[in-house]
């Protein structure tokens, strides 16, 4: 069973809000509170939570042996773990407010190749994002004022782009070969850590690391580049940044389609995308 849509509904006081084991479900315009899971995919793929409250929940969305799900434009707020995969491999997670999780924002356990976007993690009282699985990609994410930002246990993970703020531990690495690049760490009681018998790249591979707010180092010949490493525990940043980076608008322009009621959108001579009646496209540009 497939092309199954759930919207516009309201789900509270119950042990699973919503359970799917279907594929090609798209779930939009709906509050889940109150229940042990808000939501769950079992074996699924293919499936969208767009637009949705999930709320005081014990654990908010839950993805397990399932893959190729996207999750975007949701408040995920006040449960006690806001996304959990287990087992579910190439799904993404975007422009979500993730947000007062008892426990974690967002934890990924044996979950690889998952990307989470734009989002806001904040207020944690445990782990803003904890990843206990590898190759996974965090970018242009806000994480601020959680217990610890975010706990990599894993390998060849990148973080980006990220504005790391009023955490404990703004970044803590128990793993190797991950890559920690153009964030930004501004106003954590410690800004980073990383268990020392690992190595972890603190920079872009090129000459550009992070921008740390505590690095006191000089700029001698004014590249923007620290002359000297930024230290912590565990770890170094080789090319401390000297000035923040300016990050990407990474929200795309929408079209609201009002004409026809269905028809094709034409794009560039070179496809078409069916449409419907208060339907929204979302381009991206390139």
């Amino acid at each position: 069973c497939s092309g199954i849509q759930v919207r516009n509904i309201s789900i509270a006081h119950t042990d699973i809000g919503m359970e799917i084991a279907f594929s090609n479900v798209k779930i939009y315009n709906c509050n889940v509170s109150n229940s042990d899971i808000g939501i769950t995919f079992l074996e699924s793929s293919n499936n969208t939570v767009s637009n949705c409250n999930v709320l005081n929940n014990f654990e908010g969305i839950k993805l397990v042996h399932s893959q190729t799900n996207v999750i975007f434009k949701c408040n995920i707020l006040k449960n006690f773990r806001g996304i959990y995969f287990d087992s579910s491999p190439n799904n993404k997670i975007f422009d979500c407010k993730i947000s007062n999780s008892s426990g974690e924002g967002i934890w990924l356990s044996r979950s690889p190749n998952n990307m989470v976007l734009n989002c806001e993690i904040s207020n944690s009282w445990g782990k803003g994002i904890w990843l206990s699985s590898s190759s996974n990609k965090i970018f242009n994410c806000s994480i601020i004022n959680n217990d610890e930002g975010i706990f990599i246990a894993s390998s060849d993970t990148e973080v980006s782009s990220c504005y790391i703020s009023k955490n404990r531990c703004g970044i803590y690495v128990f793993g190797e070969g991950n890559i920690i690049h153009h964030n930004i760490f501004v106003g954590n009681m410690k800004n980073a850590g990383s268990y020392s018998r690992f190595y972890n790249q603190w920079d872009d591979g090129i000459n550009e690391g992070n921008y740390w707010d505590d690095y006191n180092g000089s700029d001698e010949n004014g590249d923007g580049i620290g002359d000297t490493p930024y230290l912590f525990y565990g770890g170094k940043d080789r090319y401390p940044l000297i000035y923040k980076p300016s990050y990407p608008d990474l929200n795309p322009p929408e079209l609201s389609i009002e004409k026809p009621y269905q028809g094709y959108l034409h794009l560039f001579n070179r496809y078409f995308i069916p449409t419907y009646s208060g339907e929204t496209v979302i381009l991206s540009i390139n």
